[in-house]
């Protein structure tokens, strides 16, 4: 399968931060779609989606299923093609044992017991569906039950996983191993090409600040002028997204990780905050995305 890129190759260490309003300008900067605009519609994405229970109470991934398990992998360009395409191949016994049921833990203290795959349909998983490369596929020479980080929308778990041993490359690769049907896919609707808001970023990272403000990490660039979050606030969810200006002309094509502040009218609770660019889900607290 193919992992999910990383889309920043290249940040440097450099932050800024400013205190923004709570609503953005009606028209933007530069004419266009107004903030709100894209905001209402991609509450409406979200509500179409039908996804808030499970959002809350259920178990719904983000990310990769398939996760590599240490540190330096030392991958070779053959090796890290095979395992970004998940092209695997079985030289060896797998365990044939129906595992009993696990019980994951959320951050808040709550369990949920979820159903166990063996290690035979777990393997199966490993492998992608898109096309492969010519490159020698990674073997697979046995497999124990163990378990894996898992972010997921109600913060990080440990989720029950086969970790396979693999001896092209330095460290297992673990599949997590909850049966499909007790995992909630995480779905986002099409975005629509004609809602651009000039100058709108994603939010990478969300953390709470206090009981109504959040500091937003985003990705500016080195012609930034100005920086402002925006935000728009619903009983349910929240919409999020940082628009910048720049200076005209020429400008290096260079990624700095800053952050902004937006002031919510009540505490965000339990309501879903979501992307005002891609129009997904953003679990507060997590790691840039």
């Amino acid at each position: 399968m193919r992992r999910t890129a990383i889309l920043l190759a290249t940040l440097l260490a450099l932050a800024g931060c400013a205190r923004t309003q709570r609503v953005a300008d009606p028209t933007g900067p530069s004419g266009g779609v107004p903030f709100e605009v894209r905001a209402a519609h991609v509450v409406a994405q979200w509500q179409q989606l039908h996804l808030d229970r499970a959002w809350r109470t259920g178990l719904v991934p983000i990310g990769e299923l398939t996760k590599l398990v240490g540190g330096d992998p030392g991958f070779t360009g053959d090796t890290k093609v095979a395992f970004t395409e998940g092209s695997f191949r079985l030289a060896g016994q797998l365990p044939t044992a129906v595992p009993a049921p696990a019980v994951i833990t959320f951050p808040d203290g709550k369990p949920l017991t979820v159903p166990v795959v063996g290690a035979a349909q777990a393997y199966a998983e490993l492998g992608g569906t898109g096309a492969k490369s010519n490159v020698p596929a990674l073997t697979v020479t046995g497999a124990t039950l163990g378990s894996v980080a898992l972010l997921t929308s109600r913060g990080t778990v440990q989720a029950p996983a086969w970790i396979f041993t693999i001896p092209e490359i330095r460290i297992p690769v673990a599949r997590v191993a909850v049966a499909p049907d007790a995992m909630t896919p995480l779905l986002v609707a099409q975005d629509r090409p004609d809602e651009r808001v000039p100058g709108l970023s994603r939010p990478e990272t969300v953390t709470p600040d206090g009981a109504l403000d959040l500091t937003i990490g985003y990705t500016g660039g080195a012609c930034d002028t100005s920086a402002r979050g925006v935000v728009y606030e619903t009983d349910g969810e929240v919409v999020l997204g940082v628009i910048t200006t720049q200076e005209p002309g020429a400008c290096t094509a260079i990624g700095i990780e800053r952050t902004v502040r937006v002031t919510l009218t009540r505490p965000l609770d339990d309501r879903v905050l979501l992307d005002a660019e891609l129009g997904g889900p953003i679990v507060p607290g997590a790691g840039r995305r």
